[in-house]
């Protein structure tokens, strides 16, 4: 049987992202504004061009604007209707952190997950990939990581299976679930410990990360490729 429990995570996760190395221009804060406005803000009242902004400047910010095939011309054209999609989720949404995969939030999960995709379907033409999908779920409702390269490589290599993670499926989201009930000491400790900071104060807020934030940190820490300095680093 694989053993999942990792005891480098909080010593990765800390010196990737330190605590105390807060500077309001770095690229991975764009995480914090995203999630801190979609998490507080009345988005049936709220500007939605705003709306488009903030998901928009967290999506250039994480790479997802370069010219790839349909972001060079499409414009983005399919935020509008994902920001109208995320404003009719009742708030409950924003509570489906990992601790709380049960088979039916997971069902849950999968069925945001489709209509994102089908969203993104309609307005471009082509199926939007999955790197692309969940880290719109994560900036916006904070409730799966991010399916890039890094997290994949990492969480293949932990669970020694070469076909994990491709998709978000249920069995992807059972995988977490079984890593964070293997780590969850050192996630639960690590997710009171960050907290998304204000964009125009450049202040803590009251807001924890998720649980499944730590994870996505870890992911991609675990498998960045060496560099002078770290990710956080604004120089």
């Amino acid at each position: 049987m694989v053993n999942i429990k990792q005891n480098d995570l909080r010593r990765t996760v800390t010196d990737e992202f330190p605590q105390n190395a807060v500077a309001a221009d770095l690229r991975w804060k764009s995480f914090d504004y995203c999630y801190h406005y979609f998490l507080r803000t009345d988005l049936a009242k709220a500007d939605p061009e705003k709306s488009c902004s903030a998901l928009g400047w967290y999506l250039a910010s994480w790479g997802l604007l370069r010219p790839v095939p349909f972001a060079r011309d499409e414009n983005c054209r399919y935020l509008p209707a994902i920001v109208n999609y995320i404003a009719g989720q009742d708030k409950k949404v924003w509570r489906l952190d990992v601790d709380r995969y049960t088979d039916e939030h997971i069902a849950e999960i999968l069925a945001i997950h489709g209509e994102i995709q089908a969203i993104i379907r309609r307005a471009t033409g082509q199926e939007a990939d999955v790197a692309r999908t969940t880290k719109i779920l994560l900036g916006v409702f904070g409730f799966v990581p991010a399916l890039d390269s890094r997290f994949v490589t990492t969480f293949r290599n932990i669970f020694r299976n070469r076909e994990a993670f491709s998709r978000l499926d249920e069995e992807t989201l059972k995988l977490l679930r079984d890593f964070y009930q293997a780590n969850q000491a050192d996630i639960n400790k690590l997710s009171g410990e960050f907290f998304t900071y204000d964009f125009l104060k450049d202040k803590p807020t009251g807001a924890q990360y998720p649980k499944i934030r730590i994870i996505d940190m870890y992911g991609y820490a675990k498998s960045a490729r060496p560099r002078r300095q770290p990710a956080w680093s604004a120089n």
